[in-house]
């Protein structure tokens, strides 16, 4: 099965209720993840995070894409990216149609949760066909 190809940029949603909105969709495999990062980058730059914030949020984001392509199932190999910017407040959520695995204890592997909590306010939800990294954090001086 041919994994289906990812947007060539965000799609903007137009604005929210409450403020703005972008998604795509990304083939399952590592080699999107390198234009998922560019991609984000280029959206939060005009949210007026530092550029520390920024970095910290790409890099939770970029481990999240990287667990949706682990997790992908043959099945449906792609992952999706929404970004939401409302109210100060920038939340990416990356959800892939797999199923969670737990660490694995005393593993090399297995750190990048703690790593995406540490950089940002992160919650996974685990379901029954796929699951979703919600990654927020607060715009500076809000």
């Amino acid at each position: 099965m041919t994994p289906p190809q990812a947007h060539t940029g965000p799609t903007h949603t137009g604005p929210t209720p409450a403020g703005r909105r972008w998604q795509w969709r990304s083939p399952g495999v590592v080699s999107s993840v390198p234009s998922t990062r560019r991609k984000l980058r280029h959206l939060l730059d005009g949210t007026g995070l530092s550029s520390d914030e920024i970095e910290d949020l790409v890099l939770a984001a970029s481990e999240a894409a990287i667990n949706a392509v682990e997790h992908s199932p043959p099945s449906q190999p792609f992952f999706d990216v929404c970004v939401e910017f409302a109210g100060g407040v920038v939340t990416i959520l990356v959800r892939d149609h797999g199923r969670w695995r737990p660490p694995v204890p005393d593993s090399y592997r297995g750190r990048g949760l703690a790593m995406m909590c540490a950089l940002a306010d992160t919650t996974v939800t685990p379901g029954e066909h796929g699951t979703t990294v919600a990654i927020r954090s607060r715009r500076s001086g809000s």
